[in-house]
């Protein structure tokens, strides 16, 4: 299989903040050029041109994504969020996913340490179902 796939992303994003409270939405359109998407129907693609930060596995090549994302601090240190986004996917296979993620994380020190849930339900061209449940988990430092 060989083949070319060019993809132009316009996004945007409002977000909020009160408090302890931050907020987002984000919308995103997708375009393609290169082959048409029907040859790539039978190549995995799975988590391949989405964003970084999604929490979940792109399924197939997507035509338009909407996100909403909220974390809370509820102590000083420590912050728990939540995030639900839709995923409309392009091609012969896939419809679409959506996807909802939520983590706590904990500061200590120059390190923080985070742990989540993620449950995404991919859909088919056929409306069949596909659901799958994973944990996440992240260290970071700062120096």
């Amino acid at each position: 299989m060989s083949g070319s796939l060019l993809q132009w992303r316009m996004r945007g994003t409002a977000g909020l903040s009160r408090g302890a409270f931050t907020g987002q939405v984000r919308i995103a359109g997708y375009a393609y050029g290169g082959d048409p998407t029907a040859n790539f129907k039978n190549v995995p693609v799975r988590g391949a041109l989405v964003e970084d930060d999604l929490p979940g596995l792109a399924g197939a090549l997507q035509s338009f994504s909407a996100r909403a994302e909220g974390s809370l601090q509820v102590r000083p240190g420590t912050d728990v969020s939540a995030s639900l986004a839709y995923l409309g996917y392009v091609g012969p296979t896939w419809s679409s996913a959506a996807i909802f993620a939520a983590s706590v994380g904990q500061k200590l020190g120059r390190f923080r340490l985070a742990l989540g849930l993620v449950y995404e339900l991919e859909s088919d061209a056929q409306g069949n179902g596909y659901p799958t449940l994973f944990g996440t988990g992240s260290l970071g430092a700062s120096f």
